[in-house]
């Protein structure tokens, strides 16, 4: 199982990374490594609608690419998810 994430740049200046593929225990070391944390824009969305997160190695794994951003003074927002995925970051975070 696969894990990939195209980015581009808004016209507003947000970066915003796709990602396409399932988010789970076996494919977050990979997840992690998507993403470019120490350049670009200040705004970055992650956007999740063509990828599923099924357990809580995916949401502890996007917790800490959040965190990583957050580190080097971006805010990030996370969007696309579908219902089932949103309910499992939502009990992740509580």
């Amino acid at each position: 199982s696969s894990i990939s994430a195209t980015s581009r740049i808004r016209d507003d200046g947000v970066l915003i990374y796709t990602i396409t593929g399932q988010l789970f225990f076996g494919t977050m070391s990979h997840f992690i490594d998507l993403f470019a944390y120490d350049q670009g824009p200040k705004k970055i969305e992650i956007d999740f609608s063509n990828s599923h997160i099924w357990d809580q190695s995916a949401v502890m794994g996007i917790a800490r690419v959040i965190d990583r951003f957050q580190l080097n003074g971006s805010s990030v927002y996370v969007t696309g998810l579908n219902e089932e995925s949103q309910t499992t970051l939502d009990k992740g975070f509580s």
